[in-house]
Order: C-alpha cells, then sequence, then structure tokens
C-alpha cells in the first residue's frame, strides 16, 4: 500500500504544480492538458508496475476492498453511484448529448464488471 499511496501522491503534487503553472500564466492551457495526459499515463504504469509488486505471491484473486462487503455494501455502491450520475447529469444539463453520454458510461461499464464479478465468486 506504501508504494500506491506514493504514487498517488506524486500524481496530486505534479498535477498541484501543472495548476499553478496555468493559473500563473505561464504555461497555456494546451500546455497544462498535454503535461496533464503524460502525468496521467506516466502514472497508469507507475500503478500497474507497484501492484504488480505487491501482488507478487499472493493467491488471492478477489481485491482487498471487497472482502466482507456483503449485499448491503452493494446496493449502498450502486445508490451513490446512481446519486452521482444524476447530479452530473443536472450539473451538465443543456449540453451536448455526446460528452455526457461518454461520461455515464464509463461508471455504469464498471459498476456492471464489479458486479458480475461478485456473483460469479459467491
Amino acid at each position: 500500500m506504501k508504494g500506491r499511496a506514493f504514487v498517488a501522491i506524486c500524481v496530486c503534487a505534479v498535477i498541484a504544480a501543472l495548476l499553478y503553472f496555468l493559473l500563473a500564466g505561464v504555461a497555456d492551457s494546451q500546455t497544462f492538458g498535454i503535461a496533464g495526459l503524460g502525468v496521467m499515463t506516466v502514472a497508469a504504469f507507475a500503478w500497474h508496475f507497484v501492484s504488480r509488486r505487491e501482488n507478487v505471491g499472493t493467491d488471492q484473486a478477489e481485491p482487498k476492498n471487497l472482502k466482507g462487503q456483503g449485499d448491503k455494501g452493494q446496493y449502498i455502491w450502486a445508490a451513490v453511484l446512481l446519486l452521482w450520475l444524476l447530479v452530473a447529469l443536472w450539473a451538465t444539463r443543456g449540453g451536448p448529448w455526446l460528452p455526457r453520454l461518454v461520461g455515464a458510461f464509463f461508471p455504469v461499464l464498471y459498476f456492471v464488471v464489479r458486479m458480475r464479478r461478485k456473483s460469479t465468486k459467491t
């Protein structure tokens, strides 16, 4: 867990520095976007290698955060996801539909995969 936390702290610090440069006028929005994309790409690789190194030698197929979570936890998680999607759709009302639907697709996909994975393990 230490490696994951270190990567998260580093990502937050770099994004905060990029945001400061953007607000101070040192970097324009295009530079901020490209640098942010680069930071996220490097962070994804770093998280992949850190979690791979931390999970070496473990036989558990289920992530630690799903253990001990019963049906009540699934329903609470589903309610929070639904509330989050409704607030996000309400906050972006009047905007174009395609970006809103694409934005709603990924949390719903994650939820469906998580529920299917949970149902096949029980």
